[in-house]
């Protein structure tokens, strides 16, 4: 790939290049938020996480938020910085944010940044279960 070229802006769809792609999908089951996460978090990325984020139910107060990364294959420092911002919300709410499935890479960027020491790490389990 040349030095100079940029992977193309993100759009509204939340795909902004096959290498680059990223989708949310959110899901509300009986006492917790989950938010299935694909694709590559990079720094184009991450306004389209933060709607999502914002875009979630407030209904469960008491909920617990639980990010499905089982798609994701990378995080950015900007999306470490949003799930970082994350974690303060929910721990200034009392809750706690919880990961499940996470890719090697992701789990290692996470290790590193001391992030997985302020998230909830779940038994993995496949994504439609």
């Amino acid at each position: 790939m040349p030095r100079n070229r940029q992977p193309a802006p993100a759009t509204t769809s939340g795909v902004h290049s096959e290498r680059w792609r990223f989708g949310a999908s959110p899901l509300v089951a009986r006492d917790e938020i989950v938010l299935r996460l694909n694709g590559r978090i990079g720094h184009q990325a991450v306004p389209l996480l933060e709607d999502a984020l914002r875009r979630l139910p407030p209904s469960l107060g008491e909920g617990r938020v639980v990010l499905d990364l089982a798609g994701v294959d990378y995080l950015s420092s900007a999306a470490l910085r949003t799930l970082s911002t994350l974690c303060g919300r929910l721990d200034n709410a009392g809750r706690r944010l919880s990961v499940r499935n996470l890719a090697d890479p992701v789990r290692i960027v996470m290790e590193l940044s001391g992030l997985i020491e302020r998230v909830e790490v779940l038994e993995s389990r496949p994504p439609d279960a």
